[in-house]
């Protein structure tokens, strides 16, 4: 039985093994020969390379070592040259060293830098939308009970949005993802429903008439879904006990540099 395939088993001998083992037959034979085929030594390893590899393996020096060798190998090659060949490296290794550690904190020092810019940049984006909000609201701040109530909105916008689009590829019935979600703001379904068929058929009127709808025309739509359901997850969620705008624990007024009753709606 073949183990091996025939391409495997006619492939010629290494010729550099095969260089060696001539020149083994050859010593064998007592011929002296140097063997220039193995780009190995013709001596055996020395016995303290051995137990330094031996101490090597025992004390876990068994991953890749750094680029320019470990700190105490170079301190050691320092000293032989200095102590055999009185040449002295110590100037020039502790320079770099010296020149690692500098080029270590410039590297930080960049990460911080550039940490830093990126939130100072990420801060004046959100100052510059939050000011254009503001200025789109003809506001010049906004209270803790006013995001709360507005973030009411947004997501009645959100959880129609959803259902506007599912209905779309459904014939315009609204999918049971989104029945689940309008239950949970506290909206009622038949009442979703009718305002998501009532905007279909404008827009089926519009192209019929060979007009375009456009996005802010669903906006618009979305807009006026959220003044009409707003109120609908305040009502739902007193009706299980809930308060979801606690004068005590809004800001209800904003900040002033006045003392305040202690509690969160900052009245004197």
């Amino acid at each position: 039985m073949k183990i091996l395939s025939e391409k495997i088993t006619s492939l010629p001998v290494s010729a550099t093994l095969a260089m060696a083992a001539k020149a083994r037959e050859l010593r064998a034979k007592g011929i002296d020969v140097i063997g220039l085929s193995l780009g190995e030594p013709d001596f055996n390893t020395p016995d303290f390379i051995k137990k330094a590899a031996i101490k090597a393996i025992d004390e876990n020096y068994n991953s890749y070592s750094p680029v320019d060798g470990y700190l105490d190998l170079k301190k050691s090659i320092c000293e032989k040259f200095k102590r055999d060949n009185n040449i002295d490296y110590k100037d020039e290794f502790e320079k770099e060293t010296l020149g690692v550690e500098i080029l270590e904190i410039k590297v930080n020092m960049n990460n911080i830098q550039n940490s830093i810019t990126g939130a100072v940049r990420k801060m004046s984006f959100f100052t510059t939308q939050y000011n254009s909000i503001l200025k789109k609201l003809g506001k010049d701040d906004i209270t803790e009970e006013e995001y709360e109530k507005e973030e009411s909105r947004y997501h009645v916008m959100t959880c129609m949005k959803q259902a506007l689009n599912a209905a779309r590829a459904r014939g315009g019935v609204i999918d049971e993802g989104n029945l689940i979600y309008l239950f949970d703001m506290g909206i009622n379904s038949a009442q979703a429903q009718a305002e998501v068929y009532a905007y279909l058929e404008m827009e089926n009127k519009l192209m019929a008439e060979g007009k375009a709808p456009t996005h802010e025309m669903t906006m618009q739509w979305l807009e006026a879904c959220a003044d009409k359901f707003s109120s609908d997850a305040e009502k739902f969620a007193e009706r299980r006990g809930f308060k979801l705008y606690d004068e005590d624990s809004l800001n209800t007024k904003l900040l002033t540099g006045e003392k305040t009753n202690g509690k969160q709606d900052n009245q004197v």
